[in-house]
């Protein structure tokens, strides 16, 4: 039997009560795109932390050429070659471009300590010359977009000499054009020798990039295929063990004379987006369409009171009177409540457990005589879970163990105890699986029609926004280019035609 470039042979790893990964064992060719599938909570992200040495599993072994791996420390593991572009940031938001790229192996001057900041920064954008020329490595990263940090966190991996690459989720917060200039960088890595394992949760995404498919499920390896053997609802059956069937999406709301919930005019803040209309009715779910750079993110933030305007309107129900938020508070006591793409930065506190995150915002109305009846505070928690159907063991879990879904479920909870009638989601189903996406979902809709709230949705995914909005507003470049209500014979490229038009 041939020795594989790279072989994962009868790892288990398990953690208190759980089994992450039991004796599974694949294998990826130099010039292969592998892509790892499952739910989350299958396994896969046990899987590559134990790849790129942040993991020590309970048995088996990573064999390179026919050689054991060490465990346990990823700088071990890049000087082996292997390299990682986690979901989540690992970068230093205060530190510049060129410094987080070479973070750890900055060059030197002539073997002395002293670091050669002109080279760093040259090679930094030869590197970014391959991805997105426009990112100034000089620049500080905090002062990039989400999209553009994580192109920067693309470019380090890119940097080591490595020649196994591991992508989890790299196109979440990417545009389309982006996305493309990755697939074409990652077939030239792999044209060179090297080879990818690819996490996704898009299956266009795996169908269209990757040569092989495994299957995880509950830390067991169901099936490793060719792609092109498996049609998309095969994957998702194997996936979730059992037959999936399409949610069955309501019909469009017809919202033409139900009142204003929300009406913004005019509405500019210099640099981010400028001269924006738009109205939100009750009982209905707006999306926002765009390309990175659209002002979609900046808007909203404007909207729930994070940032303040230059000039405009923003109007809640039928009030007269503009409102002038001047903190997300006074837009939270509007009624309006922000969930931003970063869930686990800015969305969770990841220390605290599942009914502390829930209630956090709405404490008054459990607060009696000074302290808090948690009694009181437990039974609505626990009402809520079972309406919004959160899986977790017990309210008492600490929120950062559960899954991105269940996490987001939680900080719905959270505003609708608040009682806020306008949600505002940024890229709510980023970092999560189909199943969970589709219960998402669902629940927007539940919500719409028993909590009679209003729910604007910001999403890079196309499918997404038609599958769920009533109606589209599409941006491009801080300025609204039109509005599209999705129906029969409506395409993704009819919206892109919108924004690009």
């Amino acid at each position: 039997m041939d020795t594989p470039f790279l072989g994962i042979r009868n790892v288990s790893k398990s953690f208190p009560g759980v089994t992450a990964l039991e004796d599974v064992s694949l294998s990826v060719e130099r010039g292969e795109i592998h892509a790892l599938v499952g739910e989350n909570g299958a396994g896969k992200s046990t899987l590559v932390n134990i790849l790129a040495g942040l993991l020590v599993p309970d048995s088996g072994g990573v064999f390179k050429n026919g050689a054991p791996l060490p465990f346990g420390d990823p700088m071990l593991m890049l000087r082996n070659g292997i390299g990682m572009v986690p979901q989540e940031l690992t970068l230093v938001p205060h530190l510049s471009v060129a410094e987080n790229i070479f973070l750890g192996s900055l060059p030197t001057r002539f073997g002395t300590p002293a670091i050669d900041w002109g080279r760093a920064v040259e090679k930094a954008r030869d590197i970014l010359g391959r991805i997105d020329p426009e990112i100034d490595p000089r620049l500080k990263l905090g002062d990039l977009g989400m999209a553009r940090q994580q192109l920067v966190q693309i470019a380090r991996a890119m940097a080591f000499s490595v020649d196994v690459l591991i992508f989890d989720e790299p196109t979440s917060a990417l545009t389309y054009r982006e996305t493309d200039r990755l697939f074409e960088l990652i077939h030239s890595f792999c044209d060179a020798g090297g080879a990818v394992f690819y996490i996704s949760h898009r299956m266009e995404e795996i169908k269209r990039l990757c040569l092989t498919v495994t299957i995880l499920r509950d830390g067991r390896l169901i099936k490793t295929d060719c792609v092109t053997n498996l049609e998309t609802a095969q994957i998702i059956e194997l996936m979730v063990g059992r037959e999936t069937k399409k949610s069955g999406r309501p019909a469009v709301a017809d919202s033409a004379g139900a009142p204003a919930a929300l009406r913004v005019e005019s509405l500019t803040r210099v640099g981010e987006f400028e001269d924006i209309s738009f109205y939100l009715h009750k009982g209905e779910i707006l999306g926002f369409a765009g390309l990175m750079g659209a002002g979609r993110t900046e808007l909203m933030k404007c909207v729930a009171g994070d940032t303040a305007p230059d000039s405009g309107t923003i109007r809640v129900a039928a009030a007269a009177a503009p409102v002038h938020f001047g903190h997300p508070a006074a837009a939270i006591a509007g009624g309006i409540a922000y969930m931003p793409e970063e869930r686990r930065n800015y969305g969770i506190f990841p220390v605290m457990n599942v009914a502390e995150n829930m209630t956090i915002a709405s404490l008054r109305a459990f607060t009696r005589h000074w302290s808090i009846d948690r009694k009181s505070e437990a039974e609505r928690v626990e009402e809520m879970i079972g309406n919004l159907r959160i899986k977790t063991p017990s309210w008492r879990q600490a929120i950062r163990n559960l899954s991105g879904g269940n996490q987001q479920k939680v900080i719905l909870a959270r505003w609708l105890l608040r009682g806020c009638a306008i949600l505002i989601l940024d890229e709510p189903t980023r970092g999560i699986d189909v199943k969970a996406k589709r219960e998402i979902y669902e629940l927007l809709w539940r919500i719409r029609r028993g909590e009679n709230a209003s729910i604007i949705i910001v999403s890079s995914e196309l499918q997404e926004l038609m599958d769920v909005c009533d109606r589209i507003v599409v941006m491009h470049e801080g300025r609204l280019k039109g509005e599209i209500v999705p129906r029969e014979g409506i395409t993704q490229n009819d919206i892109m035609r919108v924004a690009l038009s």
